[in-house]
């Protein structure tokens, strides 16, 4: 290992030790601390103490590492003159230490073992209590806290800084560095004293101040630096408490401030944290008391393969970020500040839930799972005629009767009036839960925000003794929220319509299958149908009160479309015989309830002439009929011309057909297809699988352009993609699999499986801006008073007008879904830098390669566009065109409102996508505004072509294709300021606000002033022509695919060296597998030493190293082509585990 790699974030310099060892001759060990490392077997910190001076002194991060038979000790920089006489006492210790794994071995397993030799009683404690402190605090907590001062010793250089909130004041040893003094103060005067003996400086003075105001003069400052403070304070004194900063801050004076991301700590209960902030809470904190304000974050990957490498502060902070760090200044008391909630910790209330009928069989179990969980168990009984309450009222639930109904959820809000707790968990009698998820619900109730008034949770559900995994999205099974807060919620008077929670709902999520309830859904086909009999009763009446049309092609369908939902979309058949089974009985279930549905109505009187088919042959023949896919057409179109045709495939082995010309589409449930162009013949020379999201093709948006068009592309590459939006086809025929769009839920644990190298267009966009804009234009633009509109425009722009938005379910469940197809991916292809900073901020940091492949535009069918058509049909010239979806993003409400008082004619071409956004934005456009429709390509063309200007002011594009399709004609073009525009287009675009009016107007305006010959045009024609054309997109895909394919699979393992069983099995395993991968690298901190030991092993097995495979010995976990990960009973195995997920067994 590279000890030196540890030396920037070690407080001392060589002098201090030099000075510490020079002075105190007679400085004896104190403690020793061993740590298991990523790196080394063990990393030591040792603590000196010389009584005479009452000094101390920490040496940190030497690393233990096997060489040879011995056990080497490496020094990072400031400690590696000690002098052999301090070296030998560093030795010393160590091997004693050492020596007590040889007399009691389970100290093995413990991540982090410590001794303490004896000393004078008069030696102090190490730290105060929850501070950080070095070589006490694990090595990645003590990291995350030193890059934190180090950023800020970047910021401080030559000024006079208060390190408010110190703790031991290690910190205040890396602020000294640069800058001209340090004033440390802490409320606890045990870390100071502390931090003085142990980390003494010229430049530092401590100061004990336990007193809401500071004793220092105004202006004293030009920086405080207060890391890992702010949630230590109430938050009734937060606004004083930020006031003392303000006072004694210098005019212009910069605060580096730090907390940890509530997201993250809020399942790490502390009583110390009591004001926890979300990265909006914390922002917004910030920006009522600085007028700038930087947000940074720390992200901790866990897989990095040196633990120094961790938590890296990124220049834009993630939602997922694990602490936040920001640099303020401009101090102002102009706002109101913006106090977070506070953080309440504590045990709240619980209480448990069942309705039963009957459900002597699984009472017991029910209610002993929440046994040691619930604070009380209520049992509301339906008239049982077996046991179930006296078996109930044994095991200490209170038991209440209701008359009997088939449909529990009306009851639910009565029995929910006897609960006692502030929560309430409603459970089946045939659900148990288990242990990991009772701690989860507790940890959760414990922090939850006031908001939140209802949970929605994962549930295993079985089917005949099988967990399904697939059929039917079983897992997670995620239903109608069953943990709410009492008085918040009511339920719905008919069956499976949910409950109504006046609040946020929330969701735990589905990363651990043991953090689950188990629920036995199906025991038996006999209870099966006995609950489709139940429960389709009710179905029927609600379809009945919805006046669902009803005839015997609606039947024969309502049955084939459940069958297929549970067996082909949601991949039932990887459940095996029982996926069939529940995938039958899925359609039944359905089927049942329109047979119901007819019952009651011709009970009523109907006739039910529709209800009869001409024949059987002919009923079954519609209930299995796939008619044309609405999205069809609309591809043919997309992608058309005269030699372009699609058609259905019946048989896959048609394929050979089309071999040279063709691409095979799987769009799931609509069938399997093939396309192409007849007239374009090639030999593939690589074969891709293009993945797009579920619904891309019924989209068909711009991310979906983009993969046609790159589809096409490709073929002058050699390269034939095709596209399965359900991964049915078969993966193993391909070199590659590219992945369009970020969001697979459906298909993750396929994803994760694939032993294919994976490209990933990433297509991703934080839309956490959009969602706080489009609340408040809705509410803004719902205004019928244009002054009241105007006015409010105006504090909306001024951070005045309070939008209230709506409830977002499951956001951090995306994230995960989000960050999992991440980590599948070998490289990332974002289409613009902006894109790839976006990801970031929203995953936290990503270790992962990339390469932007700019969006492009194809310029063949715009090239011949006559203005004169679109003129001539509309009658409209001199315009201001918008070709773009009408909804929220693309802002053609703002748009609207900028040119209200003018004579500029505006033209809004594009599909009502959102049709109240749509309906408010034709409710302010006056008579100059003409809504055309979505047009034809060869239209649209020609509307770019009469265009004068082409505007959309968007919150967010990479770049937005109509932006280049309208700079392709040398158009102006006007362009918003928060996505990847300006990355592209330059100084050519004319760039402005999307929430100012004026802003947006006043950019029209200079486009429109654009003369006709200004040399813009044809910079606009060469750039698009020259840069962003798909060609060249194709060339950088193609780049990127060479890239990954050249990394050639292995496997990997980190043996533990020292025990022969752990690497022999290995590399005996790889050298007799049918499929031998490239290479099996293996991972080794001494490769001389390792290397012969493999080689006298060989020589042992009379194996000749010259003929054997390849086996590689590797400094650190691979990130790419890692075909399998071999758990061998190594150190690493866990982490391993954690890296390669289901590549590791």
């Amino acid at each position: 290992m590279s000890a030196s790699d540890w030396n920037p974030y070690i407080p001392y310099t060589r002098q201090d030790a030099e000075e510490f060892f020079a002075s105190c001759p007679d400085a004896r060990v104190s403690r020793v601390r061993l740590e298991k490392d990523r790196e080394a077997v063990y990393t030591a910190d040792v603590f000196f103490y010389d009584p005479s001076s009452n000094r101390r002194f920490v040496v940190q991060f030497l690393g233990l590492v096997n060489e040879g038979d011995q056990l080497r000790v490496h020094a990072p920089e400031p400690f590696d003159r000690l002098g052999h006489a301090f070296d030998q006492k560093v030795v010393d210790a160590i091997s004693e230490l050492l020596g007590e794994y040889q007399r009691n071995p389970s100290l093995a397993q413990q991540p982090i073992v410590s001794a303490d030799f004896q000393q004078s009683q008069d030696l102090s404690a190490y730290a105060g209590e929850n501070r950080v402190a070095p070589g006490i605090a694990w090595n990645e907590l003590y990291i995350h806290s030193a890059k934190r001062y180090l950023f800020a010793a970047e910021r401080v250089k030559g000024m006079r800084v208060l390190d408010l909130g110190c703790g031991i004041g290690y910190g205040a040893k890396f602020l000294a560095r640069t800058a001209e003094k340090v004033v440390a103060v802490d409320a606890d005067p045990h870390p100071l004293a502390y931090g003085n003996e142990t980390y003494p400086d010229p430049k530092i003075e401590r100061v004990h101040c336990a007193d809401s105001r500071l004793p220092f003069e105004d202006a004293s400052f030009d920086a405080v630096v207060s890391m890992e403070v702010v949630e230590h304070i109430p938050v009734d004194q937060m606004e004083s408490w930020f006031a003392e900063i303000g006072r004694v801050l210098k005019p212009g004076g910069l605060l580096l401030i730090s907390t940890p991301n509530k997201v993250v700590y809020i399942n790490y209960p502390d009583p110390h944290h009591v004001a926890l902030m979300t990265i909006d809470e914390y922002r917004a904190l910030l920006q009522s008391r600085f007028d700038q304000v930087g947000l940074y974050g720390q992200v901790r990957s866990k897989n990095l393969p040196k633990t120094w490498q961790e938590f890296e502060i990124a220049p834009t902070a993630g939602e997922g970020d694990e602490i936040f760090v920001a640099e303020c200044s401009g101090y102002s008391v102009a706002r109101p500040i913006a106090l977070p909630p506070p953080t309440v910790w504590g045990s709240k209330g619980l209480s448990v839930i069942v309705h039963t009928l009957n459900e002597e069989a699984n009472i017991a179990d029910c209610l002993k799972s929440v046994e040691g969980f619930a604070d009380e168990a209520i049992v509301m009984d339906m008239e049982s005629d077996d046991r179930t309450r006296e078996i109930a009222a044994s095991m200490g639930a209170r038991v209440l009767s209701h008359p009997r109904i088939l449909n529990f959820d009306a009851a639910r809000n009565e029995s929910a009036q006897h609960a006692s707790n502030d929560w309430i968990l409603y459970l089946d009698a045939d659900e148990r839960m288990t242990p990991k998820m009772a701690q989860r619900i507790r940890a959760y109730i414990d922090s939850a925000a006031d908001d939140v008034t209802g949970v929605r949770l994962p549930y295993r559900n079985h089917f005949l003794g099988q967990w399904i995994q697939h059929s039917g999205q079983w897992w997670p099974g995620y239903k109608a929220p069953m943990l709410l807060r009492k008085g918040t919620f009511e339920w719905r008077p008919r069956a499976h319509e949910g409950v109504e929670a006046r609040g946020q709902v929330d969701a735990l999520p589905a990363d651990d299958p043991e953090a689950a309830i188990v629920h036995f859904t199906v025991p038996s086909l006999d209870r099966y149908f006995e609950k489709m009999n139940r429960y389709s009763s009710s179905e029927a009446e609600k379809l009945d009160l919805a006046d669902v049309r009803l005839d015997w092609r609606e039947m024969a369908r309502a049955f084939y479309e459940h069958f297929s939902f549970y067996y082909d979309e949601t991949n039932g058949k990887l459940d095996g015989a029982r996926g069939f089974l529940l995938s039958l009985a899925g359609g039944l279930s359905r089927l049942a309830a329109c047979m119901k549905l007819a019952e009651l109505r011709l009970s009523q009187g109907w006739k039910g002439d529709e209800l009869v088919p001409p024949s059987a042959e002919e009923f079954l023949r519609v209930a299995f009929e796939r008619p044309a896919p609405a999205w069809l057409p609309k591809l043919a179109s997309r992608l058309g011309g005269n030699d372009f045709f699609i058609r259905s495939i019946s048989d896959p082995a048609q394929r050979a057909d089309f071999e040279s010309t063709a691409h095979l589409l799987d769009a799931g449930t609509d069938g399997l297809y093939a396309f192409g162009w007849r007239s374009e013949r090639f030999k593939p020379k690589m074969r891709a699988l293009f993945v797009p999201h579920a619904n891309a093709l019924n989209m068909m948006g711009g991310g979906e352009t983009q993969m046609f068009a790159t589809l096409r592309a490709l073929r002058e590459h050699g390269c034939l993609a095709d596209v399965s939006i359900a991964l049915k086809l078969p993966v193993e025929e391909y070199d590659l699999v590219h992945l369009f769009s970020t969001f697979h839920p459906e298909k993750l644990e396929l994803l994760q499986n694939l032993n294919k190298p994976v490209a990933l267009s990433t297509i991703f966009w934080n839309y956490t801006e959009l969602a706080r804009a489009d609340a408040a234009k809705r509410q803004i633009f719902a205004l019928d008073d244009p002054d009241q509109l105007g006015n409010a425009l105006t504090a909306w722009l001024d951070g005045q007008f309070d939008a209230q938005l709506s409830p977002i379910e499951e956001p951090r469940q995306i994230r995960d879904f989000q960050r999992a197809v991440v980590e599948s991916a070998s490289v990332l292809l974002p289409n613009a830098e902006t894109e790839a900073e976006q990801l970031r901020g929203a995953l936290g940091s990503i270790n992962k390669p990339y390469q932007v492949v700019p969006n492009a535009v194809d310029l063949q069918w715009l090239q011949n566009a006559d203005p004169k058509a679109f003129t001539d049909r509309f009658g409209v010239t001199n315009f201001v065109l918008c070709a773009a979806r009408i909804e929220p993003n693309k802002n053609q409400s703002m748009l609207i409102w900028a040119l209200r008082d003018t004579d500029i004619p505006l033209v809004i071409s594009g599909k009502e996508s959102d049709p109240d956004y749509a309906q408010l934005c034709k409710k302010w456009a006056g008579d100059k505004v003409h809504f055309v429709g979505e047009l034809a390509p060869d239209m649209l063309a020609s509307a770019y072509a009469a265009a004068k200007v082409h505007a959309l002011p968007s919150w967010s594009e990479t770049p937005g294709l109509v932006n280049l399709e309208a700079a392709s004609f040398g158009t102006p073009v006007v362009v918003g300021n928060r996505g990847a525009e300006e990355e592209y287009l330059g100084e050519l675009a004319y760039v402005c606000d999307p929430q100012d009016p004026s802003s947006i107007r006043t950019a029209i305006e200079q486009a429109l002033a654009e003369a006709p010959d200004d040399p813009k045009r044809e910079a606009r024609k060469r750039l698009i022509r020259d840069r962003y054309s798909w060609e060249k997109s194709a060339q950088a895909t193609m780049n990127a695919y060479s890239a990954i394919l050249s990394v050639k699979p292995t496997w990997f393992a980190a043996p533990d060296w020292k025990s022969p069983e752990s690497w022999q099995s290995v590399v005996l395993s790889y050298l007799t597998a049918n499929e031998r991968p490239a290479a099996l690298q293996l991972l080794s901190f001494d490769p001389d030493a390792d290397i012969q030991t493999l080689g006298a092993w060989f020589a042992e097995q009379g194996i000749d190293a010259e003929d054997c495979p390849d086996i590689e010995l590797v400094g650190g976990l691979p990130q790419a082509g890692v075909e399998r990960a071999i758990l061998c009973g190594g150190p690493l195995d866990e982490v391993i585990q954690e890296q390669y997920g289901a590549k590791a067994a």
